[in-house]
């Protein structure tokens, strides 16, 4: 019998550095506007950001990645304006929405791309190297173009289940019936082939005139016949004229929906950005997390709906008021846990009259019965705006903390943008000035319908270039400091998604029986503590190679039936890099990717 190994890595001691804190600014003297930004771990740890920027006389690609600490130089940081190009050179204007790591630790880059005459928008997939060379860039579009035809992306992410493969959400007009409608790609970063590619139509109710996808995420439940689903959430302008939310899953396989869509709405507009798995129980289960803005008389609203893992129950809709009812916008949402082993969210929002003064970037917490807990605003006199939300798991040191990724002016008058980036506590605690005040909580009442998804299929993709030219973006640290009075990193645990997309970039198990976390390991502790449970008893060889096959470590091990447990004792002197860990056993040969550093 085949035996079945779940290896756990108990305990990697932090790394020698100390955490650090920081306020930053990325960019030219044109506007550069931030589209994306997360946190990365393979191939060293830090800060992804994707955007957009003027300074080449389009609308080209700025790409960045910093260290942990918020500082290109050495390894793989670089900060680099890119121009997307036809196969005859003819460029393109370029708008990123997601920027996200792949197999290999190389960067994949997923937006939208228009400008041509000859050929209708569309949509590319970037695939860069670590330290930011291009490798590959396709296009994709409906199979029978029209100039006229509208198709674009929105929002992206991993496949739970294998690294390589991407899911691309967004809108298309390429159908029978009028007006926009959702659509999924499911995209092989590896061999640059489409597994599937569907836009949804809806029957048995009045359809709407446009449905868009906002985003999507993997599902870490089995809820359909024992598949594997995304759940994606987007929006529809209802026969009101209003804007309200919708959501569905499908098959990661097939792209194949489940028999029912839910659609919801408030009498007001509501406008769904982003989604995230929900695995508490507060509200009565587990589900997903959708982070929308509210317009209704007085205020617009960033507010977090909780449904079931099906989209199909309302667990609880609230609305988060920022400090006197003023406008405030959602722009994305992330869990985390607190001290407390307890779920909480963090929506990252834009507030239209901030504390500091003008727009500022805002950070609700939010506990996992939809009340909110506490509110940071960070930012300026000036106009800053948040885009996207990440955050690090607090081992080692160095990692611990949240990244909000956003929006600042820029150092002349003419330069209106430039990124900006925050690395904070989990309190909301950074160097700069940080307002830190307790939001009010309304809970929602929200009107259910539900609809009947039928999907088509028609997509090709073509061959697109990504010149890098030779001028570059600059940094401007607002901010600095190793540790900030007051400063406390509540999290406890990375959520379940987060788990899987984090560790599939370190860990390639054919049937996913192999966890090695937390990572990376430091090169001044390099021990492994693995827990094994087999349903045999069996002799083991673990061999451990670097990134060029030398092999590093070969020991055999003898593991008895059931839970047991092995401290492996990496070599003296060994490097920083990225090594592979391969398992030999009777019926077993698996690899595992981890980093040292």
């Amino acid at each position: 019998m085949k035996a079945r190994l779940l290896f756990l890595c108990l305990s990697v001691l932090a790394g020698s550095l100390q955490a650090q804190y920081y306020q930053n600014k990325n960019g030219s003297n044109t506007p550069d506007v931030l589209n994306d930004g997360t946190t990365v771990i393979a191939g060293g740890q830090g800060n992804l950001m994707a955007g957009t920027t003027q300074v080449l006389g389009s609308q080209d690609l700025i790409i960045t990645r910093t260290s942990v600490t918020g500082v290109i130089g050495g390894g793989n940081t670089f900060n680099r304006f890119y121009r997307l190009t036809d196969i005859s050179n003819n460029p393109l204007n370029a708008d990123p929405c997601k920027i996200l790591q792949v197999g290999s630790g190389n960067i994949c880059v997923v937006g939208s791309y228009r400008g041509l005459s000859t050929a209708p928008p569309g949509i590319f997939i970037a695939i860069l190297s670590p330290n930011g060379n291009p490798l590959s860039v396709r296009g994709l579009t409906t199979s029978a173009p029209n100039i006229s035809t509208q198709c674009f992306a929105t929002s992206a992410t991993r496949s739970l289940q294998n690294v390589n493969h991407v899911f691309i959400c967004g809108a298309s007009d390429a159908t029978l019936q009028a007006g926009l409608r959702p659509l999924v790609i499911s995209y092989n970063t590896q061999n640059n082939t489409i597994i599937f590619a569907r836009l949804y139509n809806f029957t048995n109710i009045a359809i709407p005139s446009n449905l868009v996808a906002t985003d999507l995420a993997g599902s870490p439940y089995i809820t359909n016949a024992g598949t594997r689903e995304i759940f994606i959430t987007g929006n529809y302008q209802s026969s009101t004229s209003t804007t309200d939310v919708f959501n569905f899953l499908v098959n990661t396989t097939t792209g194949a929906p489940w028999p029912v869509a839910n659609f919801y709405s408030t009498g007001a507009v509501l406008e769904a950005v982003s989604v995230s798995p929900a695995t508490g129980t507060g509200g009565g289960g587990r589900g997903f997390v959708i982070a929308a803005s509210l317009s209704i008389p007085g205020a617009q609203s960033a507010t977090l709906l909780k449904v079931d893992s099906s989209g199909s129950v309302l667990r609880w809709a609230s609305r988060l008021d920022y400090t006197g009812s003023l406008p405030c916008l959602a722009a994305d949402v992330i869990q985390r846990r607190n001290t407390l082993n307890q779920w909480n969210y963090y929506v990252a929002a834009t507030a239209q009259v901030g504390l500091q003064g003008g727009q500022d970037m805002a950070v609700f917490q939010v506990d996992d019965n939809g009340t909110a807990t506490n509110l940071y605003t960070y930012g300026t006199p000036a106009n800053e705006t948040a885009s996207e939300i990440s955050g690090f798991d607090p081992t080692p040191a160095t990692g611990s903390g949240l990244v909000t990724f956003g929006n600042a002016p820029g150092a002349t008058p003419n330069d209106i943008s430039d990124e900006y980036y925050v690395k904070s506590y989990y309190n909301g605690v950074t160097p700069c000035s940080t307002q830190t005040s307790t939001p009010l909580t309304n809970l929602l009442q929200l009107l259910q319908a539900s609809r009947t998804p039928s999907p088509t299929s028609a997509f090709s993709i073509s061959t697109f270039n990504l010149i890098q030219p030779t001028i570059a973006p600059t940094v401007t640290t607002l901010c600095y400091s190793l540790t900030v009075v007051g400063g406390s990193n509540i999290r406890l645990a990375r959520d379940e998604e987060e788990i899987s997309a984090e560790e599939d970039l370190l860990v390639n198990a054919p049937e996913n029986f192999g966890r090695i976390f937390p990572n990376p390991v430091s090169i001044s502790a390099p021990l492994l503590n693995l827990q094994m449970n087999s349903s045999a008893e069996q002799q083991l060889e673990i061999r451990i190679t670097d990134m060029l096959g030398r092999e590093v470590l070969n020991q055999q091990l003898i593991i008895t039936e059931g839970n047991s447990a092995q401290t492996i004792q990496l070599p003296s002197g060994i490097e920083a890099g990225v090594y592979t860990l391969t398992l030999t056993g009777t019926g077993v040969r698996e690899s595992h990717r981890f980093v040292i550093q």
